[in-house]
């Protein structure tokens, strides 16, 4: 009897070694801001506003997809538009459906928000990763507004994906995706 459970202890071990399990059990999150993330100064000016929004870039949608395909990432919303969603007695604006439902059309979903402490993004994804009961997280903030020293002061610093709303073709880029990928699947820069 003890011979087979060395055996099949042998054989989940080899197993193990084939499939890294950890991978499995990893939690992965994208924290993401909208402004400056999934548009830009440049989207916005070359935009016809008519008959609804058009504030998200279908293009950089589909780069957030990308992120979530390659690493299996969820999103938790870490943007000012966050303020847009349902509140208690209050119904959701049309702004957050718009966000919603674009996502959706993407094949993703917004699973959670972080919460608001004084408008201090990274202060906010540290308090939201400190309440998970589930501390094998691993993560990346696609951010425009908070440098990485704001990061760094609590701790997160190697997680920021920073964008910018100001550049031509500001917002989210390949590169930025590339970033998000190593980050999130613990690859080494090739």
């Amino acid at each position: 009897m003890y011979e087979f459970l060395d055996s099949h202890a042998r054989q989940w071990e080899q197993k193990a070694k084939k499939f890294n399990y950890a991978e499995v059990t990893m939690r992965k999150i994208i924290f993401l801001d909208i402004d400056g993330v999934l548009n830009s100064a440049d989207h916005l000016d070359h935009t016809k506003h008519c008959n609804g929004y058009s504030d998200i870039s279908p293009k950089k949608v589909k780069l957030l997809k990308k992120i979530v395909d390659r690493t299996g990432a969820e999103i938790v919303l870490s943007s000012t538009w966050r303020d847009l969603g349902k509140r208690k007695n209050e119904p959701e604006h049309p702004m957050y459906t718009y966000l919603s439902d674009t996502l959706k059309e993407y094949g993703m979903e917004i699973i959670d928000h972080t919460p608001y402490i004084e408008q201090d993004r990274p202060r906010e994804i540290k308090a939201w990763l400190d309440k998970q009961s589930d501390k094998d997280v691993r993560f990346v903030s696609l951010d425009d507004d908070f440098p990485k020293h704001k990061y760094d002061e609590v701790g997160i610093g190697d997680c920021l994906v920073r964008t910018c709303f100001y550049e031509k073709n500001g917002g989210l880029r390949q590169e930025h995706v590339e970033k998000a990928v190593r980050i999130l699947n613990m690859e080494n820069k090739s």
